[in-house]
């Protein structure tokens, strides 16, 4: 397995860096590195983290030694660009990348080979807005694994009225994965509350490609999903802590599910409800081919099994 480490630039002097005080002296010292590899005398990415100067990218045959390092050109660099896997293959190291440039926001790269000629290409997102902020949706990371605070914009359909949401995100080390969680539903946004686009990430080690996911017309006439009737939830203050179930369609979607009358959902698909209308939205805009997943006021989560409505013969 993967290992990561967080090294302070005095214990990781040996590693990407010229022989030489004079060369050591142009870093800040409390730049560091966080390097990704099977273990402490193998291959795999580095980051290293300069505060102001911004991240930089290495791929290495072995960590130990800074001439069997290579640099990894990304575009479209920039002081205080910042770096951060968003998912790395546990076999063949191949890697979604985000890149952060200030005033230009995020952009999604796929990486290759740190081993050998590493090397990021970047991933085109149909119609997204020129300044985004992207953030992995799906699938979740390991929940032994998390650890640290990470924050997205979320806001139009799938956000409703917009607003930040902070939550618990994974650990550095989580994002060593299983090839199976290279395929990923993305988010990207404006860095303010407004539209979310939702893309489907997938062929990370082949042909990367990040599609876009249209609302199937279908889902707007989905019957069979099952909620009646909904109404919002409210704590003691009055403000707005889910949906309430009031009434299910026998046979749906929601009725195969066990779900019940009175029962308060709290999330679909990962975010947070703002008022019944994003319920609903979130309904919609969820591809049809995929299963919706719920959680339910104190943490139980269903995933809603939903079929296209059948087309009447003439």
């Amino acid at each position: 397995m993967f290992q990561r480490f967080v090294l302070p630039i005095a214990l990781a002097s040996f590693l990407l860096l010229p022989a030489g005080a004079a060369a050591r002296s142009a870093l800040l010292p409390s730049s560091s590195f966080e390097i990704f590899t099977p273990d402490s005398s193998g291959g795999g990415w580095v980051i290293h983290k300069i505060p102001i100067k911004g991240d930089l990218l290495w791929g290495c045959a072995d960590v130990r030694r800074v001439d069997r390092c290579n640099p990894v050109p990304l575009p479209d660099f920039m002081p205080a660009t910042s770096l951060d896997f968003i998912h790395i293959d546990d076999k063949t190291q191949a890697a979604w990348l985000k890149v952060t440039v200030p005033v230009l926001g995020d952009t999604l790269m796929a990486c290759y080979d740190p081993e050998g000629s590493p090397r990021c290409e970047k991933i085109t997102l149909e119609a997204a807005p020129p300044v985004l902020t992207i953030d992995r949706i799906w699938p979740a990371y390991d929940a032994g694994d998390s650890g640290g605070q990470h924050a997205s914009a979320q806001g139009g359909i799938l956000g409703g009225r917009g607003g930040t949401i902070v939550s618990t995100g994974p650990s550095k080390a989580a994002r060593i994965e299983p090839s199976s969680k290279g395929s990923m539903w993305l988010s990207a946004s404006i860095p303010v509350p407004g539209p979310v686009n939702l893309y489907a990430c997938r062929n990370l080690a082949t042909e990367p490609e990040c599609q876009l996911s249209v609302p199937d017309v279908y889902q707007v006439m989905r019957e069979d999903v099952g909620f009646k009737k909904v109404s919002s939830a409210t704590n003691s203050k009055g403000r707005f802590v889910g949906v309430v179930i009031e009434d299910i369609v026998e046979g749906s979607a929601a009725a195969r599910a066990k779900l019940r009358p009175g029962e308060v959902i709290v999330r679909v698909g990962g975010f947070p409800l703002k008022n019944t209308a994003h319920f609903k939205g979130l309904l919609t805009q969820w591809p049809a081919t995929y299963e919706i997943p719920l959680e339910l006021r104190g943490g139980r989560e269903v995933n809603l099994k939903v079929r296209r409505p059948s087309r009447k013969k003439k």
